[in-house]
């Protein structure tokens, strides 16, 4: 986590000096996201811990400008792809057990967004995806049997408020907070 938080610092200084001179987000605009999680919104509880934070790649498309008449409302659709891992432990009779879980959501978004200046693209985004989620038992062979599976993939969705700040054309920091992989999720963009 350390590494991403790295790279997106130096992108972020690296191009501060450098103007954009177009809308953030309109019609045609192709623009692509990785972001870091904070705060799970998949597992929860005093015997849950992290593995790996979610991570998180999204594209979206701009296919419309000026809805409705409103100048600097825009309409993007596009696909949201995310990682995460976390491990639930027990102690029984001196030994651990439990499962370690890996999530993987899949799904479509569409969003509004409103350009209030060149460089600032603010957005509200709605997901249906699927959670495929993957468990494996670790500790006493013969409490797997008792215990039975632990898998529970299902159909998901997502909501959140974002927003892109570019500091050339092409090349920006986001933040999203909401409900979907994790409450916060912290990265740069890419628009083509």
């Amino acid at each position: 986590m350390k590494r991403i938080l790295t790279v997106i610092v130096v992108l972020t200084l690296t191009t501060v000096a450098l103007p954009a001179q177009e809308p953030a987000f309109g019609e045609g605009d192709l623009v692509f996201n990785a972001a870091v999680g904070i705060g799970s919104t998949l597992y929860t509880g005093a015997r849950y811990s992290m593995r790996v934070p979610a991570i998180s790649l999204s594209g979206e498309y701009g296919i419309a400008d000026d809805i409705g008449d409103v100048e600097s409302l825009n309409l993007g659709v596009g696909a949201y792809a995310s990682y995460s891992s976390s491990e639930y432990k027990e102690t029984l009779g001196g030994k651990d057990y439990g499962w370690r879980y890996n999530y993987m959501v899949f799904g479509a978004r569409g969003s509004m967004h409103y350009t209030a200046t060149d460089n600032l693209d603010t957005y509200l985004t709605l997901m249906l995806g699927y959670n495929l989620v993957t468990a494996s038992y670790f500790g006493d062979d013969d409490l797997e049997d008792a215990l039975g599976t632990a898998s529970a993939s299902s159909v998901t969705y997502g909501a959140s408020l974002g927003a892109r700040y570019y500091f050339t054309n092409n090349l920006g920091v986001m933040a999203e907070v909401g409900y979907g992989i994790a409450w916060l999720n912290l990265g740069v963009a890419l628009k083509l």
